[in-house]
């Protein structure tokens, strides 16, 4: 699994996850192993609401460390991820052979797409289908970014999409249960569902939090109501139910989340999803939402946060820095990509 212009460097190095927004945003946050045990830390971490290299490079050569090493985290416009079937090849064959089938379909030159493919775990749809997720960018807006990262002397070890990222949160926090992730952005979302390490779903969402902000405010505002009438059998003495299409937006989301779940129970075959965490990709949500989503789906719901590692609960982009930061200090996956 590895990128043109990838490296590799010692366990003693420093590593910057950085992930970018397609608004432009970044956030960057530095681990590294500051014990002989293997224990890690994190060095430091910092958010730009405009990416700024030059001020990037600087607090990189502040960090505690001698020499640092970057993977990057792609912003979501800057590649697509795509669901097939895989080639019966070797895994080490199978980037290239992916590749080729993209080219019959493809409208620009294969020599202008960089690819990357990882297979579903063995037991996904019963054993029943071979899949693999590919994730395709085009080579110059990659290259871009990691010219930015030169210019700054930030040596690149990695490049990696969020998908993969988030994975490096989830074994220190040791889920019990298979989890979704909800990220949402401004006009839309996606859904991410991971289970024993490995990423199994990935949904695209049409509703986004700014459509959510008057449909949460109208919860705020009938503290009476706990349970929206069109999600319920039957509503408590004293509550009143929604007018009709009240919370048409929130009753979407929580629509397109359940179908998600069940394909993920019924048709992969991986049983039920235990929680569901929420993670705004830059802004803040309202608490609110965890409730409404918690009623509808009957499932716990609960923001994704980060004071595991630092002393704030961050936002989607922080976390996918992190995880990248913290992935690439595990010698197995510095061995894998």
């Amino acid at each position: 699994m590895r990128w043109p212009w990838q490296s590799r460097s010692d366990i003693g190095t420093g590593y910057i996850g950085i992930a970018l927004h397609p608004s432009g945003a970044l956030a960057a946050v530095a681990s590294g192993v500051v014990s002989a045990d293997g224990g890690r830390k994190v060095l430091g971490h910092c958010f730009q609401p405009l990416a700024d290299w030059q001020a990037l490079g600087v607090w990189a050569r502040q960090l505690p460390c001698r020499r640092v090493r970057v993977v990057l985290v792609l912003p979501s416009d800057r590649y697509q991820l795509q669901l097939l079937d895989a080639l019966p090849v070797a895994d080490s064959e199978l980037a290239d052979a992916m590749r080729f089938r993209l080219g019959e379909l493809a409208d620009v030159p294969l020599e202008q797409l960089l690819v990357q493919a990882f297979r579903l775990p063995e037991d996904a749809y019963r054993g029943r289908q071979n899949m693999v997720f590919v994730a395709i960018s085009p080579r110059d807006s990659v290259q871009t970014l990691v010219n930015h990262c030169r210019e700054q002397q930030l040596r690149i070890e990695a490049v990696t999409i969020t998908e993969l990222a988030l994975l490096g949160l989830l074994e220190p926090l040791e889920p019990e249960t298979s989890i979704a992730i909800l990220e949402l952005e401004k006009d839309n979302g996606r859904l991410l569902i991971y289970s024993q390490g490995a990423l199994y779903l990935r949904r695209d969402l049409q509703t986004g939090a700014a459509a959510l902000t008057t449909e949460l405010a109208q919860l705020d505002n009938n503290s009476e109501l706990t349970v929206a009438g069109s999600w319920s059998d039957s509503l408590s003495v004293g509550e009143s139910a929604p007018a009709a299409g009240g919370f048409q937006r929130l009753d979407t989301l929580a629509l397109e989340i359940q179908r998600s779940l069940d394909y993920f129970d019924s048709q992969q075959g991986m049983g039920v999803v235990g929680q569901l965490w929420l993670v705004a990709a830059i802004d803040e949500l309202d608490d609110s939402l965890l409730l409404a989503l918690e009623q509808r789906l009957a499932m716990p719901c609960r923001r994704l946060s980060l004071g595991h590692w630092i002393e704030s609960d961050g936002n989607a982009l922080t976390a996918s820095a992190l995880g990248a930061a913290w992935l690439a200090l595990d010698p197995l996956w510095r061995e894998a990509v």
